[in-house]
């Protein structure tokens, strides 16, 4: 066999070294590039994931569709709907991205190589964060209206150390906003004027000036409102501006006064009021009723659509979801299937189920939910439209115009210029008082 004689072996060395090293360069520049995009986004990223850690937009949002409503600029659909997508914030933390996750080994050890030849220090494949209980905790309780008990978590979360800089900040936000919604406007104020003081630099005292412009609002037109007398109306006012003890006494002072068989609206705003106060079973049962005397009224939609919201955030989702699907049977409210949607989005966009906390009362309410099921009757409804003049609008697309003259389980009569018409409650779509 015929040797192969290197002319010039040094050369030949050489290139191959040359080529095997070019070869390597380019590797580790293309990995380079790759790190260095990666920390770029990284660093661009941060400032908006401390925010999402502790959402700051989700508080002025639940200030500002509140004084909207108040104003008359908004309509309750809407205000639902804004709602849903505030309480969508308060999700789970984002994980802290891991830059190096699509860096191999072997270009690890280059890059740390090359970074301890400059006098760098090493770059570490670390895991990514954990959540935080306490903060996921607090989350769900301000969720659910237990502001309480979403402070004592907060105050947790802080004392635990594992949250720094702008993101204390963030929760002395969250802690100004449960102190005013718990009825506590100067512990509230308070809380905004020191994030305010502490970070003046920081896009956060933007927000806590914001939040304390909406809080002076409220105090200034809630003292307007107090003076008011007592009617319905002062008891609506009162509850958007987040008076919600005093609205509830105005409304419990005008059904003493009536009596039995009070107006829905009063009914309606007590519900609520005792919702954002952190009874949802008890105005759950103040929404049902509502529904069960006179389905086909504007309180019992609206009083429908928050069963609906109260199981986007109680964990009870299946079972509050069912109720107010099968109360929309009788309701036939058009916007439902609207907010329906909006509640999966929200229910998707929340952290895991078994990052909230467990809740005594949770069972109890899926148990009131499940009974309130059991005695569902469609049939049995009954419209109290007797004696009323409608407009009713059948699934034919006829329209009839009449006074009632009777109604059982299963039909109304209505009294028209043709005639009696006989209108199966099943086949009505819509139907209006005039």
């Amino acid at each position: 066999m015929k040797r192969f004689n290197y002319k010039y072996p040094g050369e030949t060395v050489l290139g191959l070294l040359v080529i095997i090293s070019i070869f390597f360069m380019i590797l580790f520049n293309n990995e380079n590039i790759k790190l260095r995009l990666a920390e770029i986004n990284y660093l661009l990223s941060r400032p908006e994931k401390v925010s999402a850690a502790v959402d700051h937009a989700g508080l002025i949002i639940q200030y500002r569709f509140r004084m909207d409503l108040y104003k008359n600029k908004i309509d309750p659909l809407s205000a639902g709907i804004i709602e849903m997508r505030a309480d969508s914030m308060f999700s789970a933390y984002s994980k802290t991205d891991n830059i190096t996750a699509d860096i191999s080994p072997a270009l690890m050890f280059t890059v740390n190589m090359v970074k301890s030849m400059l006098g760098r220090g090493a770059l570490r494949n670390e895991a990514a964060e954990e959540n935080d209980p306490a903060l996921m905790s607090a989350y769900y309780f301000e969720r659910n209206c237990l502001y309480g008990k979403a402070l004592e978590k907060y105050e947790e979360a802080l004392d635990s150390g594992a949250i720094s800089g702008a993101g204390i900040g963030g929760i002395m936000l969250h802690q100004g906003y449960c102190l005013s919604m718990s009825g506590d406007t100067a512990g509230g104020r308070a809380k905004y004027s020191e994030v305010i003081k502490r970070y003046p630099e920081d896009v956060i005292s933007i927000t806590a000036s914001v939040l304390l412009g909406y809080l002076d609002e409220f105090a200034r037109e809630t003292e307007i409102v107090k003076i008011m007398p007592d009617t319905p109306e002062k008891g609506e006012k009162l509850f958007y501006l987040t008076a919600f003890r005093d609205s509830l006494e105005v409304i419990d002072s005008i059904k003493k006064k009536r009596g039995p068989g009070s107006m829905d609206s009063a009914d309606f705003f007590k519900a609520r009021c005792l919702e954002s106060m952190g009874n949802p079973a008890e105005a759950v049962i103040y929404y049902q009723d509502i529904i069960q005397k006179n389905p086909r009224s504007k309180f019992a939609r609206l009083a429908n659509r928050r069963i609906l919201i109260i199981s986007t955030r109680i964990g009870t989702e299946n079972a509050s979801k069912d109720l107010a699907v099968m109360n929309n049977t009788l309701i036939r409210d058009e916007n439902f299937t609207r907010l329906v949607r909006e509640g999966a989005v929200l229910s998707s966009k929340a952290a895991s189920a078994s990052l909230w906390p467990s809740d005594k009362d949770t069972p109890d309410f899926e148990q009131m939910i499940r009974e309130f099921e059991k005695k569902f009757n469609p049939s049995a409804a009954v419209l109290n439209y007797t004696g009323k003049n409608v407009r009713v609008t059948t699934a034919n697309g006829d329209i009839i115009r009449g006074l009632v003259i009777g109604e059982n389980s299963g039909s109304i009569t209505v009294q028209t210029i043709a005639g009696d018409a006989v209108i199966r409650k099943s086949s009505i779509v819509k139907s209006e008082i005039e």
